[in-house]
């Protein structure tokens, strides 16, 4: 089945918790990274996108 809409773009950076070594998770929720860089694949036209391409893609950070 073909789409005919564009996704939706949603990011999630909420806090969540982490697995330690010993397979246990941590009892605090954080965000596990201090810096985040968001990209969308902006190329609309499905004949010519390429996601190897980084001149399509939209980066935020």
């Amino acid at each position: 089945m073909e789409s005919t809409e564009l996704s939706k773009i949603i990011f999630g950076i909420q806090p969540t918790v982490l697995w330690d070594e010993n397979n246990k998770r941590s009892e605090e929720a954080k965000r596990q990274a201090d810096v985040y860089v968001f990209c969308v694949l902006a190329h609309k036209d499905k004949g010519t996108v390429n996601p190897l391409d980084l001149s399509q893609w939209d980066f935020m950070y």
